[in-house]
């Protein structure tokens, strides 16, 4: 084969390519085209249905070739959803609270990279929800909230005690928590060293 035609060949087959991707891309032959998807999205969770109605709605809103079903699971929804799982009809997105996530890694899809990365989970949840993150770097799931211990403290207060900074350990906190706590001549408490109790 000569030269002229090697590059003839070379250049017919760059064309032909060409053609066939503008095609596919075009959607005149079916193939890589970004097509509407179909199909059905359960989900499956321990919340009232009207919490998740809002958030439903707009995502029908913006696929609605997309039919979106929300399941409130009981008591034994972990019952439920390995006979589910069993059965081949498990929901496309379910809840789980976190210590079981390392139980059922073997039973549930990592997520597309495409949708959420391991470093995404670094950068925008808490530094906990690495447990939701494969040795491979996958990620099997994300949180939906955190109940953290949260301490505030009060400048002002440690201010007028010369604390320069808050506790960083329980036996500091007792101490400093002591220190700050005053009660008046009949041993009321005037002001508290702390304060804990929970959310509600």
């Amino acid at each position: 084969m000569n030269i002229n035609k090697l590059q003839t060949v070379l250049i017919g087959g760059a064309v032909f390519l060409t053609l066939i991707v503008v095609l596919i891309f075009t959607g005149i032959i079916p193939g890589l085209k970004d097509e509407q998807t179909s199909g059905n999205l359960t989900l499956w969770g321990f919340d009232d249905e009207r919490i998740w109605d809002s958030i439903l709605r707009a995502y029908k809103e913006e696929n609605p070739e997309v039919g979106v079903s929300y399941k409130k699971t009981g008591a034994d929804w972990e019952i439920d959803l390995l006979n589910s799982i069993a059965r081949g009809d498990s929901p496309d997105i379910f809840m789980l609270p976190s210590p079981y996530i390392n139980k059922y890694k073997d039973k549930i899809s990592a997520a597309p990279p495409l949708l959420i990365t391991e470093r995404e989970i670094e950068q925008q949840f808490v530094s906990s929800a690495s447990l939701f993150i494969s040795p491979e770097k996958e990620v099997f799931g994300i949180p939906l909230y955190a109940d953290p211990l949260v301490l505030y403290w009060n400048k002002d207060l440690f201010t007028k005690e010369a604390l320069a900074l808050p506790p960083s350990t329980w036996d500091e906190f007792l101490a400093i928590s002591q220190r700050l706590t005053k009660k008046d001549g009949a041993g009321n408490i005037t002001t508290s060293g702390a304060a804990l109790g929970r959310a509600k």
